[in-house]
């Protein structure tokens, strides 16, 4: 038998391509992550009322988080293997620094264009302290199960796969939040979403090289 031959005869019963293991595993933890954000949000809080939908800062939240989300599934993917390759990670990286860069240009203008001595209620709005507080506890659920996910892949780089993990978690906290949050700020929404869910990849980062080790 000939090479070519011998390399045909074992295609033909080669099936298949099977999908990448890591989506498999991450795309339920991505729905999960973000129903239970939601159910904890909405059962603490009153929805935010509809009138608040044709607010610029109502879909600055929702984008803001979804793309969170995204990214961090994004890293996970590339992160969630034993070896990751360096090339990996240039796209997630570059994303995230255009991301940061629109959001605070974004929250800049809207620090401009606020009214004469209304810059701090503007850029605090009334529930400052509050807002990363409540990204991250509604992304506890989806920081567990991606923690958890992640260990079942194997990667090696614990601490950046863990960070990933929380980003993707703090993106999930911050979509459910976002459902009940009744800031209209863009200035507002720019800094203390982005510090929550920043917080909950920092949190992630601390817990990968504890909880990820196989």
């Amino acid at each position: 038998m000939k090479t070519y031959e011998l390399i045909d005869w074992l295609a033909r019963g080669a099936g298949p391509t099977e999908s990448d293991p890591a989506l498999r595993r991450l795309a339920p933890l991505l729905l999960g992550g973000i129903a239970l954000a939601a159910l904890l949000a909405l059962s603490s809080h009153e929805a935010v009322l509809t009138s608040l939908w044709a607010e610029p800062a109502y879909w600055f939240k929702l984008g803001l988080a979804a793309a969170a989300t995204l990214l961090g599934l994004g890293f996970a993917l590339a992160l969630g293997r034993p070896l990751t390759a360096a090339h990996r990670l240039r796209a997630p990286r570059r994303t995230l620094g255009l991301g940061l860069g629109l959001v605070f240009g974004i929250g800049a203008v809207g620090l401009l264009l606020a009214p004469p001595g209304q810059l701090p209620q503007v850029w605090l709005g009334h529930s400052w302290w509050y807002c990363p507080l409540a990204v991250l506890g509604c992304a506890m659920p989806a920081l567990a199960m991606g923690l958890w996910v992640l260990r079942g892949l194997g990667p090696t780089r614990l601490r950046a796969a863990g960070a990933a993990a929380g980003l993707l978690a703090g993106g999930c906290g911050a979509l459910g939040y976002a459902l009940v949050c009744n800031e209209i700020s863009l200035a507002f929404v720019a800094t203390w979403y982005v510090l929550g869910i920043a917080a909950v990849s920092g949190l992630g980062a601390l817990l990968g090289p504890r909880l990820l080790r196989w």
